[in-house]
């Protein structure tokens, strides 16, 4: 059994839909665009994570990793990503 999974799509393909779908089982995680540039801060924020230039971009990584990880998961013991 696997415990993780990456959804692989370029724009209007279908991967929105089908993430939905996933995350609707509540089974198989809830993928989402956790690595999409234009979004990390985003989600940084959302997830309450201290600010880049607060720790060494490597902190930042694994720390925004973790986070990713535990939002990708859903509750499940499963982790999903979606990689455009």
């Amino acid at each position: 059994m696997f415990d993780a999974y990456i959804i692989c799509g370029t724009p209007r393909t279908g991967s929105t839909l089908l993430c939905n779908l996933l995350k609707s089982t509540n089974k198989t995680g809830a993928p989402h665009s956790f690595y999409r540039r234009q979004d990390i801060t985003e989600w940084a924020e959302e997830w309450g994570l201290p600010g880049r230039d607060t720790m060494s971009e490597l902190d930042f990584d694994v720390t925004y990793l973790n986070a990713a990880i535990k939002a990708g998961k859903g509750g499940t013991g499963i982790f999903g990503l979606r990689l455009m």
